[in-house]
């Protein structure tokens, strides 16, 4: 009876230390939600893509009842395309900047086949990816075998439109997904290293009991710049590293000047530091601020760019643009892959103003942290 009595006091106090540490709850079930939610982004359904779709003549029956079909066809868990506009102006300037990944160019489909012609599907492609530019002229073929069908079913003429790419490429050649996921990755070691860094830094002084000597400086700033400068120091070694090793792996191969990676390696450093900062003064422990400090980057950067940060449905596009790491990953890609600088300075003023607001709220808690 003893034995029982001591074994459920020993397990009431564990089990109380560990509701009151939060982040053991979340180690514990935070990993395998995150996995569970990607896998399920990348199984459960085809890639639904953003595109254009510009009519020639909009009053036409059946170009409508084409584009009716590309809207409605794909799997039973996800469409095949999100239509974002259907402006001719606007598509150019979408396709120019990224956002969409074609534009499906309709004819006056009614006057082609009356003429005794085949009617032609126009597309134009921006060529990010060899496996997205093949799925896209596949998935507007079968929409234009689908509405072939249609036709044959209503009786209306039984020729269905043919389809010619006309390819716009952003690139001499399509890029596989490995490179993208190489520049990904190393993206992600900026913004991961910039958190962790500054987080073991941080919580280490608490951990060990040193930080009543951080009073000793000469002030709450020297502080946290001193514990940047070393963080920033630290992401370049291991950002060099995954860099290094992502040029055979995913034959990763900067296209433009080096100048705008290494300023985004700098900006990102420091700016997600002011974030490592404050998990390390909440959790004070090197292991489960660091374990916190992963799981938001990797998150971040899944959400913000692992693949191209555009084609995520509509749905989680408001969380694609609260990420920071989507400012760091998407200006990261374009400058490296594609030597395209449309959104660059935006891009490093959205980081710099994250890295302002992490950096005050940082100092300002480790100011009162130190003064208890």
């Amino acid at each position: 009876m003893q034995t029982i009595k001591a074994a459920l006091v020993l397990a009431r106090k564990d089990l109380v230390s560990w509701f009151r540490t939060p982040v053991h709850i979340l180690v514990a079930f935070a990993p395998i939600v995150v996995i569970m939610v990607l896998l399920r982004l990348v199984f459960g359904g085809g890639e639904t893509m953003p595109v254009a779709v510009v009519m020639d003549s909009p009053e036409d029956a059946l170009s409508r009842t084409f584009v009716e079909v590309v809207e409605d066809i794909g799997t039973t868990n996800a469409p095949w395309f999100e239509v974002r506009t259907t402006d001719s102006a606007g598509a150019d300037a979408l396709l120019e900047n990224g956002t969409l990944l074609g534009i499906i160019e309709v004819p006056d489909i009614t006057a082609a086949l009356e003429s005794g012609k085949d009617a032609t599907v126009h597309l134009r492609v921006l060529n990010l990816n060899e496996d997205i530019t093949k799925n896209f002229r596949q998935r507007v073929q079968e929409a234009c075998l689908v509405f072939g069908d249609r036709m044959q079913i209503s009786s209306v003429v039984a020729v269905a439109p043919s389809i010619r790419a006309d390819v716009h490429t952003a690139l001499p050649q399509d890029l596989p997904s490995v490179v993208f996921m190489g520049a990904g990755l190393i993206a992600l070691a900026i913004a991961m290293g910039g958190i962790n860094n500054a987080t073991t830094l941080v919580a280490r002084e608490f951990e060990e009991n040193t930080y009543k000597d951080l009073v000793l400086s000469p002030g709450t700033m020297s502080i946290v710049l001193g514990k940047w400068a070393s963080a920033l120091v630290q992401t370049c070694v291991t950002t060099g590293l995954i860099a290094a090793l992502a040029i055979p792996i995913c034959r990763f191969s900067p296209q433009g000047s080096l100048w705008p990676l290494l300023l985004l390696l700098l900006v990102g450093s420091l700016s997600f530091s002011g974030l490592g900062t404050i998990l390390g003064l909440y959790f004070r422990q090197v292991i489960p601020a660091a374990i916190a400090g992963m799981l938001i980057a990797i998150v971040g950067w899944w959400f913000g760019g692992v693949i191209w940060a555009d084609i995520w449905p509509a749905t989680i596009q408001p969380l694609v643009k609260i990420l920071p790491t989507t400012y760091l990953i998407r200006p990261f890609t374009y400058a490296a892959l594609l030597d395209i600088y449309t959104t660059y300075w935006t891009d490093i003023a959205i980081l710099l103003a994250f890295g302002i607001a992490t950096g005050a709220v940082s100092y300002v808690l480790l100011r009162r942290r130190i003064a208890l």
